[in-house]
């Protein structure tokens, strides 16, 4: 654990921001630009610039993790149903009969936190995820562990890569 929450104090800095296909750093979200300019910046350039999105963000997790031998799952969290298709990636670790939020971007939700196990979890995010969307309704919200996506992938590639994973509630 102490390795973990170590690792955690190591990036809870990283401020949320996107690059554009130019470099161009954004803090904030535009979609229409977002879905025509976004690029995936590589890992070492999060550790450069200090911005990150929750994709990137779980990535750098990822990376961590693996290397580290935690078993872990990178979860995609999605309100179907809602056009703007509302979406949020973070990371949970089991350890210790435990499982654990790494939640490495979501302003104000920062946090390496232990639950007893996914579904509390899925809760959480249930009961706040309307910082995410307006119109929000708790019942769309579809959990996936998604698979590793390519480099520099786009944002509808990436939604493709998290929605052809893992569904992990009903």
């Amino acid at each position: 654990m102490e390795k973990l929450q170590e690792y955690f104090d190591s990036i809870k800095d990283i401020e949320y921001g996107w690059h554009d296909k130019d470099g161009v750093l954004h803090d904030k979200i535009d979609p229409m630009l977002m879905l025509e300019t976004y690029e995936m910046q590589p890992l070492e350039n999060i550790l450069k610039t200090k911005h990150a999105i929750c994709w990137e963000m779980c990535e750098l997790n990822r990376e961590f993790l693996t290397k580290n031998n935690y078993e872990f799952k990178t979860l995609f969290v999605f309100e179907k149903d809602n056009k703007a298709m509302p979406c949020h990636t973070t990371t949970v670790v089991y350890l210790n009969d435990k499982v654990y939020l790494l939640e490495t971007s979501w302003i104000n939700h920062k946090q390496l936190t232990m639950f007893n196990n996914i579904e509390e979890i899925f809760e959480y995010f249930k009961e706040n995820f309307s910082d995410f969307s307006k119109n929000y309704n708790k019942d769309n919200l579809e959990f996936y562990d998604y698979n590793k996506p390519r480099e520099n992938i786009n944002c509808y590639d990436f939604y493709m890569n998290a929605l052809n994973s893992i569904k992990l509630n009903d």
